[in-house]
């Protein structure tokens, strides 16, 4: 197909943006869940079992992605365990993870920036795992 250098090529619109809609699909494993619960983290090799807490962003079967504290020094490649309590289930659940993602966001409430960081688990209790499962899908359903 040809397009137009300009980009102006309105005959074929429809076309070119379901193209474009196949190429951009979501490529995440597990769904994703916007959600804001809290996290304790604790960095591993821990000989002082130090936790901090922070606020969860999202969840999936996968991973989690939380808000860091200022003066945390983490890395992508670290290793983290991760507590997180969601008020609908009783007590928390436990995995392990990797850091594969960090960036920076805007808060233009409070007009600083924000420091979050991606988790993929590593390790989960099987049975937290199929209540996270659980937890995921009724939260997708009632969408």
């Amino acid at each position: 197909m040809q397009t137009n250098e300009n980009f102006e090529d309105f005959e074929n619109l429809d076309a070119i943006t379901s193209k474009l809609d196949q190429s951009f699909r979501e490529r995440r494993r597990y769904p994703r869940i916007d959600y804001i619960f809290d996290v304790k983290y604790e960095v591993l090799p821990s000989t002082t079992k130090e936790e901090t807490i922070t606020k969860g962003k999202d969840i999936s079967l996968g991973g989690v992605s939380f808000e860091l504290k200022e003066n945390q020094d983490i890395k992508i490649g670290m290793f983290l365990v991760v507590k997180f309590s969601i008020k609908e289930l009783s007590g928390e659940l436990k995995a392990m993870g990797k850091v594969v993602r960090i960036w920076k966001e805007m808060d233009n409430n409070q007009k600083k920036e924000r420091k979050f960081c991606a988790v993929k688990f590593t390790a989960v209790d099987p049975t937290d795992y199929e209540i996270l499962n659980n937890f995921i899908r009724e939260h997708l359903s009632n969408k």
